[in-house]
């Protein structure tokens, strides 16, 4: 296998989480330049904001290696009671991986009804 893949992970609370993968048509310096846009024009669910839509968000973006990013997402918010603004902050971590093992899920099945199962009204 050789397929290239952009990684995008989301801190929450106190663990980061996998938001998506975005597989990626070519080699790795594809893969490079895909998630060099992706860290520009991410939402801090992972995903690019819609073509139409001018976000109100600054963001701060740190090459943690060659083919890593680290990108802070910055909000402004207005304090009713304190009248003034305030920041909010979420990190989204990008990363560039080559798939090297895949095996496909075997879809669950319904469990099989047994004569007790049926007695007892249980599916």
């Amino acid at each position: 296998m050789s397929d290239w893949y952009v990684l995008v992970e989301g801190a929450r609370y106190d663990d980061w989480v996998l938001l998506r993968t975005v597989h990626v048509d070519g080699d790795r310096a594809q893969a490079v330049a895909r998630a060099t846009e992706l860290t520009r024009a991410c939402r801090d669910d992972g995903k690019e904001w819609p073509v139409d839509t001018i976000p109100q968000v600054g963001r701060r973006v740190f090459r943690t290696s060659e083919a890593s990013w680290l990108v802070e997402i910055l909000r402004s918010h207005w304090h009713d009671e304190k009248k003034e603004p305030y920041t909010s902050s979420r990190l989204v971590r990008f990363s560039v991986a080559q798939l090297e093992h895949a095996e496909e899920l075997v879809p669950a099945e319904p469990p099989v009804k047994s004569r007790l199962r049926r007695a007892l009204g249980r599916d």
